[in-house]
Protein backbone atom coordinates (compact mmCIF):
# COMPACT_ATOMS: atom_id res chain seq x y z
CA UNK A 1 0.00 0.00 0.00
CA UNK A 2 1.36 3.75 -1.23
CA UNK A 3 2.61 5.90 1.82
CA UNK A 4 -0.31 7.99 3.17
CA UNK A 5 -0.73 11.07 5.27
CA UNK A 6 -3.35 10.84 8.87
CA UNK A 7 -3.84 13.22 11.13
CA UNK A 8 -1.94 11.86 14.19
CA UNK A 9 -3.79 13.08 17.22
CA UNK A 10 -6.98 12.57 15.86
CA UNK A 11 -5.91 8.88 14.56
CA UNK A 12 -4.30 8.27 18.07
CA UNK A 13 -7.30 10.15 19.70
CA UNK A 14 -4.03 12.01 21.62
CA UNK A 15 -4.10 15.60 23.32
CA UNK A 16 -0.48 17.17 21.72
CA UNK A 17 1.68 17.21 24.45
CA UNK A 18 1.87 13.30 24.43
CA UNK A 19 2.99 12.94 21.19
CA UNK A 20 5.12 16.11 21.83
CA UNK A 21 6.63 14.53 24.94
CA UNK A 22 7.90 11.71 22.93
CA UNK A 23 9.80 13.59 20.41
CA UNK A 24 11.05 16.27 23.16
CA UNK A 25 12.29 13.18 25.67
CA UNK A 26 15.93 13.92 25.33
CA UNK A 27 16.57 9.96 25.13
CA UNK A 28 14.42 9.07 22.39
CA UNK A 29 16.97 10.44 19.89
CA UNK A 30 20.01 9.69 21.64
CA UNK A 31 19.57 6.87 23.56
CA UNK A 32 20.85 3.74 22.33
CA UNK A 33 20.72 -0.20 23.37
CA UNK A 34 22.71 -0.04 27.26
CA UNK A 35 26.67 -1.02 25.94
CA UNK A 36 27.91 -4.04 28.20
CA UNK A 37 30.21 -2.35 30.80
CA UNK A 38 34.10 -3.18 30.44
CA UNK A 39 35.79 -5.59 33.10
CA UNK A 40 36.42 -3.52 35.91
CA UNK A 41 40.24 -2.89 35.48
CA UNK A 42 40.73 -6.90 34.01
CA UNK A 43 42.68 -7.63 31.28
CA UNK A 44 42.08 -8.44 28.88
CA UNK A 45 39.07 -5.43 27.81
CA UNK A 46 36.18 -6.72 26.71
CA UNK A 47 35.30 -6.16 22.78
CA UNK A 48 32.55 -3.90 21.64
CA UNK A 49 29.61 -6.60 20.72
CA UNK A 50 28.95 -6.80 16.78
CA UNK A 51 25.67 -7.77 18.08
CA UNK A 52 23.85 -7.16 21.05
CA UNK A 53 22.95 -10.19 23.28
CA UNK A 54 19.48 -11.05 22.42
CA UNK A 55 17.28 -13.97 24.17
CA UNK A 56 15.11 -13.80 20.86
CA UNK A 57 16.38 -16.91 19.25
CA UNK A 58 15.72 -17.79 15.72
CA UNK A 59 13.32 -15.02 14.93
CA UNK A 60 12.04 -14.03 10.73
CA UNK A 61 13.73 -10.49 9.96
CA UNK A 62 12.30 -8.16 7.96
CA UNK A 63 13.44 -4.83 6.43
CA UNK A 64 11.23 -2.13 6.34
CA UNK A 65 11.81 1.56 4.92
CA UNK A 66 14.74 3.90 6.65
CA UNK A 67 16.42 1.57 8.21
CA UNK A 68 13.84 0.14 10.27
CA UNK A 69 13.91 -3.81 11.45
CA UNK A 70 11.04 -6.25 12.43
CA UNK A 71 12.28 -9.60 14.05
CA UNK A 72 9.39 -11.94 14.30
CA UNK A 73 8.79 -14.97 16.30
CA UNK A 74 8.09 -18.47 15.10
CA UNK A 75 4.55 -18.43 16.39
CA UNK A 76 4.66 -14.56 15.69
CA UNK A 77 2.07 -12.74 13.03
CA UNK A 78 2.82 -8.79 12.01
CA UNK A 79 0.96 -7.37 9.10
CA UNK A 80 3.18 -4.32 7.80
CA UNK A 81 0.63 -2.06 6.79
CA UNK A 82 1.09 0.97 5.45
CA UNK A 83 3.46 4.77 6.23
CA UNK A 84 2.22 7.90 8.26
CA UNK A 85 3.59 10.40 8.94
CA UNK A 86 3.37 11.88 12.99
CA UNK A 87 5.16 14.38 14.22
CA UNK A 88 7.09 12.30 16.93
CA UNK A 89 10.41 13.59 15.95
CA UNK A 90 12.71 16.00 18.15
CA UNK A 91 10.54 18.89 19.17
CA UNK A 92 6.94 17.56 17.31
CA UNK A 93 9.29 16.91 13.98
CA UNK A 94 7.17 14.97 11.48
CA UNK A 95 8.64 11.61 11.04
CA UNK A 96 7.74 8.58 8.29
CA UNK A 97 6.62 5.78 10.93
CA UNK A 98 5.88 2.68 9.99
CA UNK A 99 2.58 0.93 11.24
CA UNK A 100 2.61 -2.57 12.05
CA UNK A 101 -0.65 -4.89 13.20
CA UNK A 102 0.62 -7.68 16.02
CA UNK A 103 -1.87 -10.19 15.60
CA UNK A 104 -0.32 -13.40 18.04
CA UNK A 105 3.38 -14.15 19.60
CA UNK A 106 6.31 -11.69 19.96
CA UNK A 107 7.59 -9.38 17.31
CA UNK A 108 10.40 -6.60 17.94
CA UNK A 109 11.03 -3.64 16.25
CA UNK A 110 14.50 -1.51 15.82
CA UNK A 111 14.32 1.86 15.30
CA UNK A 112 17.69 3.82 14.09
CA UNK A 113 18.60 6.74 16.81
CA UNK A 114 19.05 9.20 14.00
CA UNK A 115 15.58 11.28 13.94
CA UNK A 116 14.72 10.07 10.51
CA UNK A 117 11.89 7.19 11.10
CA UNK A 118 9.57 5.48 13.73
CA UNK A 119 7.71 2.24 14.11
CA UNK A 120 3.81 1.74 15.43
CA UNK A 121 2.91 -1.24 16.70
CA UNK A 122 -1.16 -2.30 16.98
CA UNK A 123 -2.19 -5.14 18.86
CA UNK A 124 -5.46 -6.72 20.39
CA UNK A 125 -7.75 -4.79 22.82
CA UNK A 126 -6.59 -1.11 21.36
CA UNK A 127 -3.26 -1.45 22.62
CA UNK A 128 -0.63 0.78 20.91
CA UNK A 129 3.45 1.11 21.07
CA UNK A 130 4.90 4.17 19.34
CA UNK A 131 8.50 5.27 19.38
CA UNK A 132 11.02 7.05 17.51
CA UNK A 133 14.09 5.27 18.24
CA UNK A 134 15.47 1.74 19.95
CA UNK A 135 14.00 -1.29 20.18
CA UNK A 136 10.61 -2.30 21.52
CA UNK A 137 9.00 -5.36 21.55
CA UNK A 138 5.53 -6.52 21.77
CA UNK A 139 4.13 -10.08 23.13
CA UNK A 140 0.53 -10.78 22.47
CA UNK A 141 -0.95 -13.59 24.78
CA UNK A 142 -4.20 -15.47 25.54
CA UNK A 143 -5.17 -12.95 28.36
CA UNK A 144 -2.53 -10.05 27.59
CA UNK A 145 -0.36 -7.94 25.59
CA UNK A 146 2.79 -6.99 26.66
CA UNK A 147 5.06 -3.97 25.26
CA UNK A 148 8.76 -3.49 26.53
CA UNK A 149 11.42 -0.93 25.59
CA UNK A 150 14.65 -1.33 25.46
CA UNK A 151 17.04 1.75 24.87
CA UNK A 152 14.65 4.29 24.13
CA UNK A 153 11.26 5.84 25.13
CA UNK A 154 7.82 4.83 23.85
CA UNK A 155 4.31 6.07 24.22
CA UNK A 156 2.46 2.76 24.42
CA UNK A 157 -1.56 3.10 25.57
CA UNK A 158 -5.26 1.87 24.30
CA UNK A 159 -7.29 3.32 22.16
CA UNK A 160 -4.82 6.72 21.68
CA UNK A 161 -4.94 7.10 25.20
CA UNK A 162 -0.83 6.81 25.06
CA UNK A 163 1.47 7.48 27.97
CA UNK A 164 5.06 7.53 27.93
CA UNK A 165 7.02 4.33 29.00
CA UNK A 166 10.48 5.13 29.58
CA UNK A 167 13.19 3.06 28.64
CA UNK A 168 13.96 -0.64 29.98
CA UNK A 169 10.34 -0.53 31.16
CA UNK A 170 7.47 -3.39 30.41
CA UNK A 171 4.02 -2.58 30.45
CA UNK A 172 1.61 -5.11 30.66
CA UNK A 173 -2.34 -4.82 29.80
CA UNK A 174 -5.09 -7.53 31.06
CA UNK A 175 -7.33 -7.60 27.86
CA UNK A 176 -10.12 -8.54 30.39
CA UNK A 177 -10.14 -5.34 32.54
CA UNK A 178 -9.09 -1.52 31.81
CA UNK A 179 -6.21 -1.32 33.37
CA UNK A 180 -2.10 -1.78 32.70
CA UNK A 181 0.94 -2.91 35.24
CA UNK A 182 4.33 -1.41 34.89
CA UNK A 183 7.81 -3.29 35.99
CA UNK A 184 11.60 -2.52 35.39
CA UNK A 185 13.09 -5.00 32.99
CA UNK A 186 15.20 -7.59 35.24
CA UNK A 187 18.73 -6.16 36.13
CA UNK A 188 21.72 -7.83 34.98
CA UNK A 189 22.96 -10.13 37.24
CA UNK A 190 27.04 -10.48 38.21
CA UNK A 191 28.26 -13.40 36.25
CA UNK A 192 31.39 -15.31 37.91
CA UNK A 193 34.15 -15.93 35.19
CA UNK A 194 34.91 -19.47 34.95
CA UNK A 195 38.15 -21.32 35.32
CA UNK A 196 41.30 -21.90 32.84
CA UNK A 197 39.57 -24.61 30.01
CA UNK A 198 41.08 -27.37 28.17
CA UNK A 199 40.28 -29.05 24.72
CA UNK A 200 41.95 -31.38 22.48
CA UNK A 201 39.00 -30.94 19.67
CA UNK A 202 35.89 -30.10 19.16
CA UNK A 203 33.36 -28.56 21.48
CA UNK A 204 34.65 -27.27 25.20
CA UNK A 205 31.63 -26.73 27.49
CA UNK A 206 31.57 -23.51 29.37
CA UNK A 207 29.59 -23.36 32.85
CA UNK A 208 28.89 -19.68 34.17
CA UNK A 209 27.76 -18.93 37.85
CA UNK A 210 25.86 -16.19 39.03
CA UNK A 211 26.99 -14.78 42.35
CA UNK A 212 23.60 -12.86 42.21
CA UNK A 213 21.11 -14.63 40.54
CA UNK A 214 17.83 -12.36 39.75
CA UNK A 215 14.06 -13.23 40.55
CA UNK A 216 13.73 -14.87 37.05
CA UNK A 217 12.00 -17.28 34.88
CA UNK A 218 14.81 -18.65 33.53
CA UNK A 219 18.15 -17.17 32.05
CA UNK A 220 20.11 -16.97 28.73
CA UNK A 221 23.81 -17.44 28.08
CA UNK A 222 25.70 -15.51 25.53
CA UNK A 223 29.59 -16.26 24.23
CA UNK A 224 31.11 -14.06 21.75
CA UNK A 225 35.14 -14.55 20.19
CA UNK A 226 37.69 -12.23 21.00
CA UNK A 227 36.83 -9.90 18.49
CA UNK A 228 32.89 -9.69 19.75
CA UNK A 229 31.18 -11.51 17.22
CA UNK A 230 28.66 -14.11 18.27
CA UNK A 231 29.41 -17.71 18.91
CA UNK A 232 26.70 -19.08 20.20
CA UNK A 233 23.51 -18.73 22.78
CA UNK A 234 21.82 -20.74 25.23
CA UNK A 235 18.42 -19.85 26.79
CA UNK A 236 15.38 -21.24 29.33
CA UNK A 237 18.57 -22.47 31.53
CA UNK A 238 16.73 -22.14 35.03
CA UNK A 239 19.47 -22.89 37.36
CA UNK A 240 22.10 -19.92 38.12
CA UNK A 241 24.64 -21.99 39.11
CA UNK A 242 25.14 -23.81 36.51
CA UNK A 243 25.00 -21.99 32.96
CA UNK A 244 26.42 -24.26 30.75
CA UNK A 245 27.46 -22.83 26.61
CA UNK A 246 29.42 -24.87 24.51
CA UNK A 247 32.81 -23.27 22.82
CA UNK A 248 33.17 -24.38 19.60
CA UNK A 249 37.10 -24.98 20.11
CA UNK A 250 39.76 -23.93 22.28
CA UNK A 251 40.48 -20.33 21.91
CA UNK A 252 39.58 -16.69 24.25
CA UNK A 253 35.97 -16.26 24.30
CA UNK A 254 33.70 -13.84 26.61
CA UNK A 255 30.47 -14.59 28.12
CA UNK A 256 27.34 -12.60 29.10
CA UNK A 257 24.39 -13.93 30.85
CA UNK A 258 20.84 -12.05 30.83
CA UNK A 259 17.83 -12.99 32.91
CA UNK A 260 14.69 -13.46 31.42
CA UNK A 261 11.02 -13.28 32.99
CA UNK A 262 7.92 -14.69 32.72
CA UNK A 263 7.12 -12.81 29.57
CA UNK A 264 10.19 -14.47 27.72
CA UNK A 265 11.67 -10.70 27.81
CA UNK A 266 15.46 -10.66 29.25
CA UNK A 267 16.78 -7.78 30.93
CA UNK A 268 20.16 -6.48 31.11
CA UNK A 269 23.00 -8.56 30.06
CA UNK A 270 26.09 -9.02 32.93
CA UNK A 271 28.80 -7.48 32.44
CA UNK A 272 30.91 -9.74 29.77
CA UNK A 273 33.37 -12.64 31.82
CA UNK A 274 36.45 -13.80 29.78
CA UNK A 275 36.32 -17.42 29.31
CA UNK A 276 39.83 -18.79 27.96
CA UNK A 277 39.69 -22.77 26.83
CA UNK A 278 43.43 -23.90 26.21
CA UNK A 279 44.09 -26.24 23.28
CA UNK A 280 45.52 -28.21 20.11
CA UNK A 281 45.62 -25.38 17.13
CA UNK A 282 43.88 -26.79 14.24
CA UNK A 283 46.35 -30.13 12.62
CA UNK A 284 46.10 -33.74 13.00
CA UNK A 285 47.34 -34.60 16.17
CA UNK A 286 47.11 -38.51 17.81
CA UNK A 287 44.95 -38.18 20.80
CA UNK A 288 43.94 -40.59 23.05
CA UNK A 289 42.57 -40.87 26.71
CA UNK A 290 43.71 -37.34 27.02
CA UNK A 291 47.14 -38.01 26.29
CA UNK A 292 48.86 -36.40 22.51
CA UNK A 293 51.21 -38.69 21.06
CA UNK A 294 53.59 -36.75 18.94
CA UNK A 295 56.27 -37.99 17.02
CA UNK A 296 60.20 -37.61 17.04
CA UNK A 297 61.05 -33.22 16.68
CA UNK A 298 56.83 -32.54 16.51
CA UNK A 299 55.07 -30.39 18.46
CA UNK A 300 51.91 -29.56 19.87
CA UNK A 301 51.17 -26.18 18.32
CA UNK A 302 48.73 -24.19 20.97
CA UNK A 303 45.53 -22.22 21.38
CA UNK A 304 43.96 -19.58 23.93
CA UNK A 305 47.51 -19.52 25.64
CA UNK A 306 48.14 -16.38 25.37
CA UNK A 307 48.47 -14.38 28.99
CA UNK A 308 49.22 -17.94 30.51
CA UNK A 309 52.07 -19.14 32.02
CA UNK A 310 53.48 -23.26 32.26
CA UNK A 311 55.81 -25.50 33.77
CA UNK A 312 57.15 -28.74 32.97
CA UNK A 313 56.45 -31.28 35.25
CA UNK A 314 57.12 -30.54 39.18
CA UNK A 315 59.55 -27.66 38.48
CA UNK A 316 59.14 -25.13 40.96
CA UNK A 317 59.66 -22.45 38.36
CA UNK A 318 56.20 -21.32 36.33
CA UNK A 319 56.98 -18.85 32.96
CA UNK A 320 54.73 -17.21 30.19
CA UNK A 321 53.49 -20.58 28.38
CA UNK A 322 54.68 -21.01 24.89
CA UNK A 323 52.65 -21.45 21.65
CA UNK A 324 53.58 -25.08 20.93
CA UNK A 325 54.78 -27.92 23.37
CA UNK A 326 56.79 -31.20 22.90
CA UNK A 327 57.97 -34.06 25.41
CA UNK A 328 61.06 -33.68 26.72
CA UNK A 329 64.08 -36.20 26.23
CA UNK A 330 61.53 -38.52 24.05
CA UNK A 331 59.76 -39.36 27.53
CA UNK A 332 56.20 -39.27 28.80
CA UNK A 333 55.54 -35.21 29.70
CA UNK A 334 53.16 -33.47 32.11
CA UNK A 335 52.75 -29.69 31.23
CA UNK A 336 50.79 -27.51 33.52
CA UNK A 337 49.27 -23.76 32.28
CA UNK A 338 48.02 -21.53 34.87
CA UNK A 339 46.35 -18.45 34.48
CA UNK A 340 48.01 -15.88 36.88
CA UNK A 341 45.04 -13.96 37.43
CA UNK A 342 43.74 -17.14 38.85
CA UNK A 343 46.19 -19.39 40.63
CA UNK A 344 44.01 -21.84 42.06
CA UNK A 345 42.87 -23.08 38.84
CA UNK A 346 45.44 -25.10 36.17
CA UNK A 347 44.96 -27.27 33.33
CA UNK A 348 47.65 -30.02 32.60
CA UNK A 349 48.34 -31.53 29.06
CA UNK A 350 49.79 -35.00 28.96
CA UNK A 351 52.44 -35.46 25.86
CA UNK A 352 54.16 -38.54 25.11
CA UNK A 353 56.23 -40.08 22.57
CA UNK A 354 54.38 -41.25 19.98
CA UNK A 355 57.30 -44.51 19.57
CA UNK A 356 58.74 -44.38 22.62
CA UNK A 357 60.38 -48.07 22.08
CA UNK A 358 61.21 -49.46 18.66
CA UNK A 359 63.42 -52.72 17.77
CA UNK A 360 64.62 -53.73 14.93
CA UNK A 361 66.33 -57.49 14.10
CA UNK A 362 68.32 -58.75 11.45
CA UNK A 363 68.76 -62.29 10.96
CA UNK A 364 70.10 -65.03 10.88
CA UNK A 365 73.32 -62.99 12.81
CA UNK A 366 75.41 -65.19 10.66
CA UNK A 367 74.32 -64.81 7.21
CA UNK A 368 75.81 -65.48 4.02
CA UNK A 369 74.82 -65.07 0.72
CA UNK A 370 73.02 -67.07 -1.16
CA UNK A 371 72.62 -69.76 1.24
CA UNK A 372 70.41 -67.45 4.02
CA UNK A 373 67.18 -65.30 3.31
CA UNK A 374 68.28 -62.32 5.12
CA UNK A 375 64.47 -61.27 7.70
CA UNK A 376 64.34 -57.67 8.85
CA UNK A 377 61.46 -57.77 12.01
CA UNK A 378 60.33 -54.32 13.19
CA UNK A 379 58.42 -54.12 16.33
CA UNK A 380 57.07 -50.48 17.41
CA UNK A 381 55.72 -49.29 20.96
CA UNK A 382 53.95 -46.27 21.89
CA UNK A 383 54.10 -44.15 25.07
CA UNK A 384 51.27 -46.44 26.81
CA UNK A 385 53.15 -50.02 25.67
CA UNK A 386 51.08 -50.50 22.72
CA UNK A 387 52.22 -52.15 19.97
CA UNK A 388 52.06 -49.57 16.94
CA UNK A 389 51.76 -50.69 13.12
CA UNK A 390 54.96 -49.48 11.72
CA UNK A 391 53.89 -49.33 8.07
CA UNK A 392 51.06 -46.85 9.54
CA UNK A 393 52.90 -43.84 9.83
CA UNK A 394 56.87 -44.59 9.45
CA UNK A 395 58.67 -45.46 6.26
CA UNK A 396 61.17 -48.15 6.58
CA UNK A 397 64.01 -48.32 4.41
CA UNK A 398 66.91 -50.39 3.73
CA UNK A 399 69.93 -50.47 2.37
CA UNK A 400 72.86 -52.90 0.90
CA UNK A 401 75.77 -50.68 1.19
CA UNK A 402 74.73 -47.58 -0.34
CA UNK A 403 72.14 -48.92 -2.55
CA UNK A 404 68.25 -48.79 -1.47
CA UNK A 405 66.85 -51.75 -1.62
CA UNK A 406 63.33 -52.32 -2.48
CA UNK A 407 61.98 -54.63 0.58
CA UNK A 408 58.03 -55.80 0.52
CA UNK A 409 57.24 -55.24 4.12
CA UNK A 410 53.84 -56.82 5.65
CA UNK A 411 52.59 -57.06 8.91
CA UNK A 412 52.94 -60.63 11.11
CA UNK A 413 50.53 -60.12 15.00
CA UNK A 414 52.30 -56.70 16.30
CA UNK A 415 55.31 -56.86 14.43
CA UNK A 416 56.17 -56.05 10.49
CA UNK A 417 58.44 -58.13 8.70
CA UNK A 418 60.22 -58.16 5.35
CA UNK A 419 62.94 -60.86 3.12
CA UNK A 420 66.11 -58.58 1.87
CA UNK A 421 66.24 -59.95 -1.43
CA UNK A 422 69.68 -61.87 -2.49
CA UNK A 423 72.01 -59.20 -3.69
CA UNK A 424 74.87 -60.22 -6.76
CA UNK A 425 78.57 -59.56 -6.39
CA UNK A 426 81.56 -61.19 -4.69
CA UNK A 427 80.42 -59.71 -1.02
CA UNK A 428 81.05 -59.12 1.67
CA UNK A 429 78.29 -56.65 1.93
CA UNK A 430 76.14 -55.04 4.81
CA UNK A 431 72.27 -54.38 5.31
CA UNK A 432 71.41 -51.84 6.96
CA UNK A 433 67.83 -50.81 8.60
CA UNK A 434 66.09 -47.59 9.29
CA UNK A 435 62.86 -46.50 10.29
CA UNK A 436 62.09 -42.74 9.80
CA UNK A 437 58.59 -40.89 11.02
CA UNK A 438 56.36 -38.81 9.07
CA UNK A 439 59.19 -35.72 9.08
CA UNK A 440 61.80 -38.13 8.07
CA UNK A 441 63.63 -37.91 11.41
CA UNK A 442 65.11 -41.32 11.79
CA UNK A 443 63.35 -43.43 14.73
CA UNK A 444 65.75 -46.53 15.34
CA UNK A 445 68.59 -48.10 12.87
CA UNK A 446 70.23 -51.28 12.92
CA UNK A 447 72.73 -53.29 10.84
CA UNK A 448 74.15 -56.83 9.66
CA UNK A 449 77.27 -57.63 7.95
CA UNK A 450 76.45 -60.82 5.37
CA UNK A 451 79.34 -62.93 4.16
CA UNK A 452 79.89 -64.78 0.99
CA UNK A 453 79.53 -68.69 1.10
CA UNK A 454 83.07 -69.78 1.28
CA UNK A 455 84.35 -71.15 -1.84
CA UNK A 456 84.26 -75.20 -2.31
CA UNK A 457 87.62 -76.86 -2.03
CA UNK A 458 88.74 -78.42 -5.04
CA UNK A 459 88.40 -81.37 -6.19
CA UNK A 460 90.54 -84.18 -8.34
CA UNK A 461 88.68 -85.48 -11.50
CA UNK A 462 91.27 -87.85 -12.59
CA UNK A 463 93.60 -90.07 -10.74
CA UNK A 464 96.97 -88.41 -10.09
CA UNK A 465 100.05 -90.48 -9.16
CA UNK A 466 101.62 -88.94 -5.83
CA UNK A 467 104.75 -87.59 -5.93
CA UNK A 468 107.42 -90.15 -3.88
CA UNK A 469 104.78 -92.91 -4.17
CA UNK A 470 104.26 -95.06 -7.11
CA UNK A 471 101.26 -96.06 -8.21
CA UNK A 472 99.39 -93.90 -5.37
CA UNK A 473 96.58 -91.61 -6.77
CA UNK A 474 93.92 -89.12 -5.37
CA UNK A 475 90.54 -89.20 -6.44
CA UNK A 476 89.06 -85.27 -6.99
CA UNK A 477 85.53 -84.89 -5.86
Amino acid sequence: MSPCTINFHRYLGLPLFLSVALGASPSAATDAPAPVAKERSALPVPPTFKVAPSEFESPKELALKRGVVLKVSQQGWADVQFTSKLPIGQRGAVLNVENVHVSRGRVDGIVPNNGTAGLLLLGPGGVQAVTAGGRISMIVGHDRVTVATFGGDALVGRSGALKPLPANTVRTFELQVARFTDRPILPAPIAKAPGLGLSLGGEAPVVIKLDNPASAASYCGFLFDAQGAAVTQTCGQTDPNHIVLQAPSAGTYWASVAAVDVDGLAGTPSQPVSVQILGAAPGSYDIENGTVFLGLGEQLKLVGYEGLVMRYGASPEYYPAASAVKPLEQKPTVVEFRNPREPNGSVVLNLSPRVLKSQIDIGPVRSTWPQDDIKVTVKMWDGQGRPLDALAEHRIVTKVGLTTVDVPFTRDGTATVGVVPTQPGPGPWVVRVSVLDANGHEVKRNFLEVATEPASPPTVSASTALPGKPGATVARR
